[in-house]
Formats: C-alpha cells, sequence, structure tokens
C-alpha cells in the first residue's frame, strides 16, 4: 500500500527478502500504481519462476521502470520466458509509440522512449543455454535495452553462440555481460 501512495520512491530495493507467490502478487499491486519507480531490485530473493511471472505479467505496462534486478533468484526456462515476454510486450508498446510519433513527425529517437534498459539475471543457473537462446531471439528486434547481465547462468559454449548471433542483429545493446 506505501508503494501506491508514494510519489517521490525512484528506487525500491528488497534484496534478499523471501517473496514468494501470494506475496509478490501483493507486492505487484503496490508496483502497479506507482509511477515514479525507475529501479527494482529482487536479488537473492529466491522468487523462482512463478512469482517471477507473476512480475513480469505485471509490470510490463510500467513504463517508468528502466532496471530490473532478478539475481540469484532460482529462476529456471519458465523465469526467462517471463522475462522475454516482458521485453516483448514493452518493444511492441514502443514500436507502437515510435510509428504514431513519426506520423506525426515528431522525433523518434529511441532514447526518449521510457522502459527497460537494464535487466541483471546473475546468478541463475538453471536458465542455461535454452533460457538463453529464448532471450536473445527476443533481443535480436529490440533497440530499447541496452543492458543485460547473465553472469553464472550456466551457459556453455552454445550460449555464446547465442548471444554472438543476437549481437549480430542487434547493434544497440550496450553490455551484454557473461
Amino acid at each position: 500500500s506505501m508503494l501506491s501512495i508514494n510519489v517521490q520512491l525512484e528506487v525500491m530495493i528488497l534484496e534478499g527478502m523471501p517473496i514468494y507467490g501470494r506475496y509478490m502478487t501483493h507486492l505487484t499491486k503496490g508496483l502497479c500504481s506507482n509511477r515514479s519507480l525507475k529501479i527494482i531490485n529482487f536479488a537473492r530473493t529466491k522468487m523462482g519462476d512463478e512469482a517471477c511471472e507473476i512480475l513480469c505479467s505485471n509490470i510490463k505496462h510500467l513504463t517508468n521502470i528502466e532496471s530490473v534486478n532478478l539475481s540469484q533468484c532460482n529462476l529456471g526456462l519458465k523465469g526467462a520466458e517471463s522475462v522475454r515476454d516482458f521485453i516483448r510486450f514493452q518493444k511492441i508498446h514502443r514500436f507502437s509509440e515510435a510509428w504514431i510519433r513519426s506520423l506525426r513527425y515528431q522525433n523518434v529517437d529511441t532514447e526518449l522512449f521510457d522502459g527497460v534498459k537494464k535487466i541483471y539475471l546473475n546468478n541463475n543457473p538453471q536458465i542455461g543455454d535454452e533460457g538463453l537462446e529464448i532471450l536473445t531471439d527476443e533481443l535480436k528486434e529490440d533497440v530499447w535495452v541496452k543492458e543485460m547481465e547473465m553472469q553464472n547462468c550456466g551457459l556453455t559454449s552454445d550460449g555464446a553462440a547465442h548471444i554472438m548471433n543476437c549481437l549480430q542483429i542487434n547493434k544497440t545493446i550496450l553490455n551484454f555481460n557473461v
């Protein structure tokens, strides 16, 4: 409830808090009504895939959030799919907005659009190459996400090939840390 009434809070760090399914449902209600948050950090919450899906499906509508940290949250393939869906939703929304602006002869500079630009997924070894492939396939045509952190995510040389393929297409990512 404090998130819904606070109009100044820009950074929320809940690092190490035990946040699971029903708790995430309550928390996202507050997140969805807050328009000032820019950074949310759930590192080491061990939320798992279910809570990640709840979080991503709710915050995908929030263009004020610029950075999401889901490091060491026990995420696996389903968590990677939730993050991918989150990226996809925001990408489609931004492309629609860019199209509308271009019709009105307005500036379509991608830096001027709100939404997530940094995603941290470090220390989620269950994501693996398969989860990475899901994410890089979505990032190939995304011009807004600038930074991806995926250290210690169970990646192999196959994962490196997915990243290389993504970066050959996407020239706007500034940092892809593995």
